[in-house]
């Protein structure tokens, strides 16, 4: 029996030393509390505020009600009848309501501030005040002539909206840098909380859907490692880029929003090694695998920035059929001679490229290649595909701008901004001052009732 024992202890032993090796270089940032249990008992909450005998003369005002949008609020009250009620936000309208029993949704309340809210029916006026708190001490500027509100994604912000003259009007806390992608129902996808660090890349264990007031609509888990972007496909279908195996960044998902099941992927390891088994090895020799950070999908084609490879590829969707490569990678450029169109910039470590119509694209490139350690200066192109090359139309670049994380532009406003977050510690990073990932929402001037 005593022998048993010891084999048995050894057996214990080598398991926990294999284990701590497997681990060795990940780590699990997981939530400290549920955040899906804590919406459960306020969601309760808000149905008995909405059965209880609150008037607009003294309604129930909740600020933040989800616990993670500190520039939103509820505002709960019935009317004896059914009415149509306009509502204002700082004197702006927002919409209308015809209800008996109303639960109002706020977003868009200034950081900092003494928010003023208006609901007027007919004649009358009812006023509230709601006092917000400051949130980021980082300040925040518009450059050049902008009308619409701006999502950001930064080290410092997390995830915000500021307004055309700069304001706070809307802050996530929810630590995530996963990029949101707004959907058709004012909603929008983000990473969940919840990270997994394996090799010095970062990737998240599921995807939420919420709304502006931070509220999670569903949680979706899956094994897909999701990183970087996601993007609407269809309706309830999204593309997602993850990680498969071993390999890290290196996957395009079908994901199926509804019941969180993988519909398609493309292994892109295993599509460049199909069109060339020559390839294979070297790909496999890749420290952090392609890199592939960046996507756009348009007309039923697929382009995909692979940043540890320095390179862009084109291919048809529906057919799998690869149409064209732009990269600095000697390796591809051999191997992949016959699909190779040349530019007469040096693309290094590309990020957020996109389909701007068939036949441009633009992408920030970040002009540092993770693979030789090369770098110049980052800048924004728009490319020109025709006659087998990509000619650029438009270069935006800014010489305090470099970045050997990543960036993106915006064409229409002429912005170039780098999102220096893995990186924002290194001392040859010349910033000065933070500059983000950005989105310009053109959709969603204001929030739609």
């Amino acid at each position: 029996m005593k022998k048993i024992l010891i084999v048995f202890g050894l057996i214990t032993c080598l398991f926990i030393i294999y284990t701590l090796s497997r681990l060795e270089n990940k780590t699990y940032l997981n939530i400290t509390d549920d955040l899906l249990t804590k919406q459960a008992k306020i969601s309760a909450d808000i149905k008995k505020y909405q059965q209880a005998n609150y008037t607009v003369d003294d309604p129930k005002i909740i600020l933040n009600p989800y616990l993670i949008s500190p520039l939103s609020a509820l505002i709960i009250f019935n009317t004896p009848n059914k009415t149509r009620v306009e509502v204002f936000v700082n004197d702006y309208l927002i919409g209308s309501i015809e209800d008996s029993k109303f639960t109002i949704p706020i977003i868009y309340l200034k950081e900092d501030y003494e928010n003023k809210i208006t609901i007027k029916n007919g004649t009358n006026k009812y006023n509230y005040i709601i006092k917000t708190d400051k949130i980021s001490d980082v300040a925040t500027k518009v450059k050049g002539d902008n009308t619409n509100n701006i999502l950001i994604s930064s080290p410092d912000l997390k995830h915000s909206i500021i307004d055309p003259e700069g304001a706070l009007i809307w802050y996530l806390n929810l630590d995530t840098q996963g990029f949101i992608e707004p959907t058709n129902n004012n909603t929008f996808l983000i990473g969940t909380e919840e990270h997994i660090i394996e090799n010095n890349i970062q990737t998240f264990s599921g995807i939420y859907e919420l709304d502006y007031l931070g509220r999670i609509i569903k949680r979706i888990d899956s094994k897909l490692k999701y990183h970087h972007a996601i993007s609407m496909y269809q309706d309830n279908l999204a593309f997602v880029l993850g990680s498969k195996g071993d390999v890290p960044l290196n996957v395009l998902y079908v994901l199926d929003l509804d019941t969180g099941s993988i519909l398609d992927s493309i292994d892109f390891y295993e599509y460049l090694t199909n069109y060339n088994p020559l390839i294979s090895e070297y790909l496999q020799s890749l420290p952090h695998g392609l890199g592939i950070n960046s996507f756009s999908y348009l007309n039923d084609r697929i382009i995909i920035s692979m940043r540890d490879i320095d390179t862009i590829l084109s291919l048809n969707y529906q057919t799998k059929e690869l149409e064209f490569i732009i990269s600095s990678d000697k390796k591809i450029q051999k191997n992949f001679s016959k699909y190779i169109i040349k530019t007469s910039e040096e693309i290094l470590g590309a990020h957020d490229v996109k389909f701007l119509s068939d036949t441009t694209i633009s992408l920030y490139n970040n002009a540092y290649s993770h693979n030789t350690k090369k770098h110049k200066t980052a800048s924004g192109l728009v490319l020109e595909l025709k006659d087998n090359r990509a000619k650029v139309i438009k270069k935006y670049q800014n010489a305090k701008k470099y970045s050997y994380a990543y960036g993106s532009i915006d064409e229409k406003t002429q912005t170039l901004v780098n999102y220096s977050y893995m990186y924002a510690n290194e001392s040859d990073i010349k910033n000065n001052e933070v500059y983000t990932n950005l989105i310009i929402y053109k959709n969603q001037k204001k929030w739609q009732l």
